[in-house]
Order: structure tokens, then C-alpha cells, then sequence
């Protein structure tokens, strides 16, 4: 049980804050999408908080700024989704997504609800203006990624998404224009894991002895996966967005949320367990991972370095 409200601080910006039962002392966090957020126990004050607040007020704005350094750089290394702007590119598990700026530019697939969105030409923009042109199809074998047509292993489609040239060189963030480039490279995305995630989730699971109920692909901000106690799976489509063996990696710890709903010891064991399988041939002597505990650890430690935004 737990109420709470928003306050602007100077200096600071929004604190989220929260009164919580059950807990004996103040909590601080500080997320990138989340903010700041500050839970207290049920019998202090909202001031109380505001005032733990105010007294780490450099800490806070120090690690806001390390925050922002760290995404800036996910960014532009590919680990996270770029600010959008002409020539930039989203490399993912099976093409690359291209954004140009073009006189001729025009875009699709945009959430009808925004408030008069712009088109190409100044116009309400239509759900039917514009296009996305794949060049080709992606073929999955199980010797790699190939485009059709090509006998080359590792060759990838290009998508391409244009967009109006008097929009500038680079998007505002949070601007209509940059939220309608936004949702094209979702639908492309989409697309790809649509194609790719429900055939590897279901081998992976008859792979390794799993059953579930119904597969959903979200765009989701806060999880790359989940796993519910009706035994259904719902996959991040930016998990195309990851390396193919990280990918495997969260497939295979919702899987084993099957059988263990919780991150007790028994679903330790057994995600454990089903790595040393399934990632064997980067266990051994002389690797970087001697055993499946390490190798586990550290895909973790990776994991944390892609961010879904």
C-alpha cells in the first residue's frame, strides 16, 4: 500500500515521491526514464523526504549527468536507440535501419490520437502517405543471416526510412516529427522480430524440454522480457536490437520462469544450468569463461550495458 505525489525542486527538477508501509527507512533512486524517486516509510513526512533530497542535491545531479554521458555513448556505439537525425543508422540482428533527410521525404505509421501531426508538405499527415522499402527479405539458416538472392553468409537487409527535408537536419527529441520517426523504426522493428523471435523462442524451448502457453511481442521500455504464471512469454522486440547471444540469454531466463516463478535458488540452478548447455562452446580451458556461474555473470554485466531507448 502506498501514496504519492510529484514535486518540482529548484535546482533539482520532478521528485517522484512515495509513502510506503512496511519499509523503516528513507529510499533514493535515480533513473534515466524514471527520475528521481524517493520512497518513505508510512509514519515520516513527505518533507522529510524532500529535505533527504535536498541534501544529497550533488550527488544526484552528478549522477544524472554520469547517467546521461553513459546513454550518449550507448548511442552512438549502437547500444541504444540514436537520437534521429539525417544519416544515421540502427544496426540490428538481421539489417540495418537507414534515416535520411530527402526533399522527397515522407514517412508512415504514426499514432492517429497526437494532435494535428505534421505531414511532408504542412499538411495533417495520413496513415497512407509514404512508405518503408526492405531491398530484401531476411533468410535465417543455420549458417547465419542471409539476404535473398545472396549466397553471402552475414549479408544483411537495408531498410530505409526518409523523412521531409524541411524538418532540419536533426529531430527535436520529443517533438511530433521525432516521435513519427520514432514509431517508422518501431514498425520496422517489429517487422523483424515478428519474423525472428517466435521461431527462436520456440526452439529454443523444444530444445531444452519447455512449454508455454502464448508468445506477445512488446515494445517495452522497462523489461526485455517477461514471463507469466499462465506460463505466457512476452519478448522485447529490441531484443533484435541485442547480439544473438544475448538474445538466446533472455529467451532462455524467461523459459526457465516456467518452471520456477521467482529468482530463488531453484531458478538460479536451473538458468544456470541451461546456459552451460546451451553456451558450451565458450566454456573451457583457456576461455574467458571457465564455467557456467562466470559465464552467466558476465552476459549480465553485458546486458546492462544496452538500453531499450
Amino acid at each position: 500500500m502506498y501514496f504519492s505525489k510529484t514535486v518540482t525542486e529548484s535546482g533539482i527538477g520532478d521528485i517522484y515521491l512515495r509513502k510506503q508501509a512496511g519499509i523503516h527507512n528513507i529510499r533514493l533512486s535515480v533513473h534515466p526514464r524514471r527520475g528521481i524517486v524517493v520512497t518513505v516509510p508510512w509514519f515520516m513526512r513527505y518533507e522529510d523526504g524532500l529535505e533527504f533530497v535536498r541534501e544529497r542535491k550533488e550527488w544526484i545531479l552528478k549522477t544524472i549527468e554520469r547517467q546521461k554521458e553513459r546513454i550518449d555513448k550507448a548511442r552512438e556505439e549502437g547500444r541504444g536507440m540514436p537520437i534521429i537525425r539525417n544519416g544515421v543508422s540502427i544496426r540490428t540482428q538481421h539489417q540495418e535501419i537507414i534515416i535520411r533527410r530527402s526533399p522527397q521525404g515522407t514517412l508512415f505509421g504514426f499514432d492517429e490520437s497526437w494532435e494535428h501531426p505534421v505531414g511532408s508538405y504542412g499538411k495533417t499527415a495520413s496513415k497512407r502517405r509514404g512508405t518503408i522499402n526492405q531491398t530484401a527479405k531476411i533468410l535465417t539458416t543455420e549458417y547465419g543471416t542471409l539476404m535473398e538472392g545472396s549466397n553471402t553468409t552475414g549479408a544483411i537487409a537495408v531498410t530505409r526510412i526518409t523523412y521531409p527535408y524541411e524538418w532540419g537536419e536533426k529531430l527535436e527529441p520529443g517533438s511530433v516529427e521525432e516521435r513519427m520517426a520514432t514509431e517508422s523504426i518501431i514498425k520496422a522493428l517489429r517487422k523483424e522480430a515478428r519474423q525472428y523471435l517466435p521461431e527462436r523462442l520456440a526452439t529454443l524451448a523444444a530444445q531444452y524440454g519447455f512449454k508455454y502457453e502464448k508468445l506477445a511481442i512488446k515494445n517495452n521500455l522497462t523489461n526485455w522480457g517477461s514471463c507469466s504464471s499462465k506460463g505466457n512469454i512476452n519478448l522485447n522486440l529490441h531484443l533484435i536490437r541485442l547480439p544473438f547471444t544475448l538474445s538466446d540469454f533472455i529467451i532462455l531466463h524467461e523459459l526457465c520462469h516456467l518452471k520456477y516463478f521467482n529468482h530463488g535458488a531453484g531458478f538460479h540452478k536451473l538458468f544456470t544450468e541451461t546456459c552451460g548447455r546451451h553456451f558450451s562452446e565458450m566454456i573451457g580451458e583457456g576461455r574467458e569463461y571457465t564455467d557456467a556461474a562466470s559465464l552467466e555473470k558476465a552476459f549480465s554485466r553485458m546486458l546492462r550495458k544496452y538500453y531499450l531507448w
